[in-house]
């Protein structure tokens, strides 16, 4: 197994096995017009692109789910896609997004580039038309300070 392959991640819609069986699931899939046949993007799939899109910014501390106590990680969500809302249509998506920011950087600044960056990475990535980007600020990471007296 070459370096590559060992810090990939295989994200498999849970769709794509009950697809083959011919069964019927609640997540909406994106399709895409190809004169070979239909192309399908799953919303794990493009919500995947979305997290790891808007973490590339500099200030976004990570994306939050309104879940707390860890409770997302209890129900399974991927780190990448915890907070991230999608919905694809057959040839749109609209894109809602929880983020955490650090102290100190321009609030606005930090979402108009994740509303940039994931725009872009979603339609160079899978085609798709993104239709919105709405962005969810939650949370703000303070500095840590040490407590007074105290000696480092």
């Amino acid at each position: 197994m070459s370096a590559k392959e060992e810090n990939t991640e295989i994200i498999e819609s849970p769709e794509a096995e009950a697809q083959e069986e011919g069964a019927v699931t609640g997540e909406t899939i994106g399709t895409l017009p190809s004169k070979l046949g239909t192309i399908r993007i799953a919303d794990n799939v493009v919500a995947t692109i979305t997290g790891v899109a808007a973490g590339e910014i500099e200030g976004v501390v990570r994306t939050s789910s309104r879940l707390t106590g860890g409770l997302g990680r209890t129900l399974g969500r991927k780190k990448d896609t915890r907070g991230v809302k999608v919905d694809v249509g057959e040839e749109e998506a609209v894109i809602n997004i929880n983020l955490i920011v650090k102290y100190g950087i321009p609030i606005a600044e930090v979402a108009r580039k994740v509303q940039q960056n994931v725009k872009e990475k979603i339609e160079d990535l899978t085609g798709l038309k993104v239709k919105e980007v709405t962005i969810n600020v939650q949370g703000m990471e303070m500095p840590r300070t040490e407590p007074e007296g105290k000696v480092k």
